[in-house]
């Protein structure tokens, strides 16, 4: 039926066949209206499994009335399969959405299919009049498809108003696809209000991409109302993007109050991204309370920045409790930005917690003569003793002006952090078309369903990113009801490496599994699976029809969803 020129459809046209028609076609029609005894016609074929309707080109519907009663019930029924031009969907958006008392309403999966169609004005005042609306899966469609649609503004309102719609999938997304979209005042507000939303993968995202989203007040609050969302991880990667985050007194605070943060990774980072943050009580904390995280890769990164973080007293304390730390090239690093702290009676008690050997010695006496030639008589016979007693050793304590200066360790390469870029080049691709359970009678709590669809995930995974599975709770239309099944994906291949993979299992502890963690090279992937079955339906209710999504999410990039 499409290009006829019908402008106008009357309650006679499809008459009579409503329930027959799977597939309607009226695009390139320029529709202004459309009969309320059309409806259930709409709703039949857009409902039916593969049915479609399609009215492309009819961008001057007056989407009110009788008109928006069809259009509604067909999106209420099964809105992916429902064509409309964008202005339509905007004009349907504004109209019923933003208007509580609206009728006929549109229902979440209805809001959810149109949300790749609408303009940031829309979803703006969809927000501002009628927040909740919005609920996790159509924000989270929004943050994937249509996220420059967007703005801070617009979060902050949301936050405010239905913060229940707001999880660390979406901030994931919006800080991946809309950076701007996301500052200081949603993070705060979203704290407020959501707090659980802030975990460590959506503040890496953040921190990686909206830098000035972060800042040390917020991260401090952080600490106290949501102190999970503090790892390493997350730490690195505000260390990386937004170093000013990281005051001197937010590092004592995560020191003090969450040391399993503190590793060697994410001290290195610190030290690289704002090295003044750090200080030598703050190290002499970490000495004690994340031993771990002192090594001598992290503690030349500290020299390298802040050497003043590392006098004399704090190395000497190192050397007692990590002598593996203080090597050769740690004091070189030292010797090279604080010559100073290189004392001959440091370098005594080095030699007492048997840090020193003839590398390091060298290094002294090529970046720090005085060190040696002011020790005492009985203190050289100590550090010779202690660095092996060789007859080399014995020269280079007793002669240090004649070391070469080829002999010395050479002092860490300051390299900093590089967080992942925005044009970083990643893909998730997925496959096999909407999975269906079908209509189902449950006698138990041991009943199982599957759907028998097909399902594969491609793309490319960048360098130090991530590859996760996750999945939304199943609810009605309506958004009233809803249960958290656990998911079983069966009979997984990687066919890029020909081989079998462990079933992977998302339970409603767990909703999402990481697959691929901080890729240590850039991949690609393409992984298949030959079923799906679903258990665990406590909280389902009799009578109702239940979707849900199934996100493969790429850490700070694009992600696929299905339905």
């Amino acid at each position: 039926m499409s290009n006829n020129d019908f402008t106008t459809l009357d309650g006679n046209i499809l008459s009579g066949i409503g329930s027959q028609i799977s597939a309607l076609n009226l695009g390139g029609n320029n529709i202004t209206s459309i009969d309320y005894n059309n409806g259930s016609v709409f709703s039949n074929a857009s409902k039916s499994d593969g049915g479609s309707v399609n009215l492309a080109g009819s961008e001057n519907l007056n989407v009110s009335g009788n008109t928006a009663y069809v259009i509604a019930s067909a999106l209420n029924s099964g809105g992916a399969s429902l064509t409309l031009d964008d202005k339509t969907a905007n004009d349907l958006a504004t109209n019923q959405l933003a208007s509580q008392s609206a009728w006929p309403g549109v229902s979440s999966a209805g809001f959810q299919s149109i949300a790749p169609q609408l303009s940031g004005n829309t979803v703006t005042t969809i927000v501002s009049q009628n927040a909740t609306a919005v609920t996790s899966n159509v924000l989270q469609t929004l943050a994937t498809t249509n996220a420059d649609a967007l703005s801070a503004d617009t979060l902050t309102s949301l936050a405010d108003k239905n913060a229940n719609a707001i999880t660390a999938d979406a901030l994931s997304s919006i800080a991946a696809n809309n950076a701007t979209a996301i500052d200081d005042k949603v993070v705060s507000s979203v704290l407020a209000n959501k707090p659980t939303a802030i975990t460590s993968d959506s503040l890496s995202a953040i921190a990686q991409n909206s830098a000035g989203a972060l800042t040390s007040n917020l991260v401090s609050s952080i600490l106290e109302k949501q102190p999970d969302a503090i790892t390493s991880d997350s730490l690195s990667a505000i260390a990386s993007g937004s170093a000013d985050a990281l005051s001197p007194a937010v590092v004592a605070q995560v020191v003090n109050s969450n040391p399993t943060a503190i590793t060697a990774d994410s001290l290195s980072a610190i030290a690289k991204g704002n090295g003044a943050a750090l200080s030598a009580d703050v190290l002499a904390t970490v000495a004690k309370t994340s031993p771990d995280a002192i090594t001598s890769t992290s503690l030349a990164a500290v020299a390298a920045n802040n050497a003043d973080a590392l006098d004399a007293t704090t190395l000497a304390t190192i050397a007692k409790t990590h002598p593996d730390a203080i090597d050769a090239t740690v004091i070189a690093t030292v010797a090279t930005q604080n010559p100073a702290t290189l004392t001959p009676d440091l370098v005594t008690k080095l030699a007492d917690a048997g840090v020193l050997d003839a590398t390091a010695l060298k290094t002294i006496a090529v970046n720090n003569p005085a060190a040696l030639t002011g020790l005492s008589d009985d203190d050289k016979e100590k550090v010779i003793a202690a660095a092996g007693g060789s007859d080399k050793v014995g020269d280079v304590v007793n002669n240090p002006t004649t070391v070469p200066d080829s002999e010395a360790a050479k002092p860490a390469t300051d390299t900093p952090v590089i967080a992942p870029q925005s044009d970083t080049q990643g893909s998730v691709a997925v496959s096999g078309g909407n999975i269906g359970f079908g209509q189902v009678n449950l006698g138990g709590t041991d009943d199982v369903i599957t759907s028998p669809t097909a399902i594969e995930v491609a793309g490319t995974i960048p360098k130090s990113w991530s590859l996760a599975v996750s999945a939304t709770p199943w609810q009605t239309a309506d958004g009233q009801h809803q249960f958290q099944p656990t998911l079983t994906f069966g009979t997984v291949q990687d066919k890029a490496n020909n081989k079998a993979l462990d079933a992977i299992q998302l339970t409603s502890d767990g909703r999402t599994k990481v697959l691929v963690g901080n890729a240590t090279a850039a991949q690609t992937f393409d992984v298949q699976m030959g079923s799906i079955q679903m258990t665990h339906f406590d909280g389902a209710v009799a009578g109702q029809t239940y979707t849900g999504t199934i996100n493969w999410q790429l850490s700070n990039t694009q992600s696929a969803t299905q339905q």
